[in-house]
């Protein structure tokens, strides 16, 4: 199997006593390699009227006059190997595209939806056309099952058959992440963090109760989050200098900390979590259906990159970084109107540009460990484990909102 993206499972539940099982996207050359069975368990699906079991696609294009290349999300039948969306009242068949699939097939359900959307429902993917979050669906049926894709700005499915468009209001299903207990280690490290104001600097001054190095590490705050990662409520990425936090805390503000004193910019408020998936930069409201869009890779490769990451350097910048692009983003929140610090009101104000590769590190500085932040964040759960053993741009354009 060609797995080309890992990803984080997202969903409109910020609860930290809860966890979820990453999904999984391979390459669709990977059908001709799987039998039935795994298919029929660990990729969620639906059935065709001829019993054929119909998959879940995804890629990227630009099929709109907005000139806006975006996630599309649609159906897959083995005997065909392609494709079906539906894009602005048409439907398209495309033949280069990622499928979701789960290493534990319990680790995802079909949920009713008749009145209440589901909290827990799997976010897939972002509209940049209609600035909306996308979900799955499927309809409810004896021995047809459509599947298609609900957006969150009317939440209505949509589906298509034998190039028909199909629009469900209600009554069908949802796909959504079967919680679970989260693990004894990530519950204690988020109460340690309580304590620590956001704030590494206070989480060093442990070393004299925490004598284990990896596991002071572990309970440090990153300085990146990593493709379908999401910042959470009660979270933050910090700076590798400690000067800068991106920080969203337990009733939904998001804020900017800008220095050792704490000054801030307030960003948002009612926030359920900043995601950022698919090289992309979105703020998910509580509220389910608000979302705003800040920044993204121009890029319509159906290959989606795992080494992405978003970070936040010792000069206070957010870089948007992939080294499969020729261009990196930066994004630069603006402290410096005075009556913008501090503020009680929310006031989100921000540009952004892309640099090439050459001149990246000019203008984002080289933080230390820079490799070594973003390793230790994917081995978090090795080293908890062994700890818990005992040893354990010149020419830039710049969008404001």
């Amino acid at each position: 199997m060609n797995l080309t993206e890992t990803c984080e499972s997202s969903c409109y539940n910020s609860n930290s006593n809860i966890r979820y099982e990453p999904c999984i996207w391979t390459r669709e050359t990977c059908l001709s390699n799987i039998n039935k069975k795994i298919l029929s368990t660990n990729f969620p699906h639906g059935i065709s009227d001829h019993g054929e079991l119909i998959l879940i696609g995804k890629t990227r294009s630009k099929l709109s006059s907005s000139n806006r290349i975006t996630d599309q999300i649609g159906q897959v039948k083995k005997s065909l190997s392609k494709l079906e969306i539906v894009h602005s009242n048409k439907v398209y068949q495309l033949d280069s595209f990622v499928l979701l699939n789960f290493m534990n097939p319990l680790s995802y359900q079909w949920s009713n939806f008749d009145i209440n959307f589901p909290s827990n429902a799997l976010r897939i993917g972002y509209d940049t056309v209609s600035q909306s979050v996308l979900f799955l669906g499927r309809t409810i049926g004896k021995n047809v099952n459509l599947v298609g894709k609900i957006s969150s700005s009317d939440y209505k499915l949509i589906s298509s058959v034998k190039q028909e468009i199909k629009i469900f209001d209600s009554k069908f299903q949802v796909l959504c992440l079967r919680p679970s207990p989260e693990k004894l280690k990530i519950l204690c490290r988020n109460l340690i963090r309580t304590f620590s104001k956001s704030n590494n600097l206070v989480i060093d001054k442990l070393k004299k109760s925490i004598k284990d190095p990896k596991l002071l590490e572990f309970i440090k705050y990153k300085n990146c989050l990593k493709s379908g990662q999401c910042l959470k409520r009660n979270e933050c990425i910090q700076s590798a200098n400690t000067k800068y936090r991106l920080f969203l805390d337990d009733i939904g503000n998001l804020k900017f900390i800008i220095n050792e004193v704490d000054d801030y910019l307030f960003l948002y408020e009612k926030v359920e979590c900043l995601w950022f998936n698919d090289l992309k930069l979105v703020v998910c409201f509580e509220n389910k259906k608000s979302v705003n869009f800040l920044g993204s890779f121009s890029t319509n490769n159906a290959i989606y990159s795992d080494n992405s990451k978003l970070k936040l350097c010792n000069k206070g910048f957010l870089n948007l970084i992939s080294s499969s692009d020729e261009f990196k983003i930066i994004i630069q929140l603006r402290y410096d109107l005075e009556s913008y610090v501090n503020s009680k009101k929310p006031k989100y104000d921000f540009s952004y540009f892309y640099a090439p590769n050459e001149e990246y590190e000019n203008i984002s500085s080289c933080d230390e460990n820079d490799d070594d932040d973003v390793e230790s964040e994917s081995n978090d759960e090795s080293h908890s484990e062994e700890s818990s053993k005992g040893d354990s741009d010149n020419e830039s354009s710049t969008n404001t909102d």
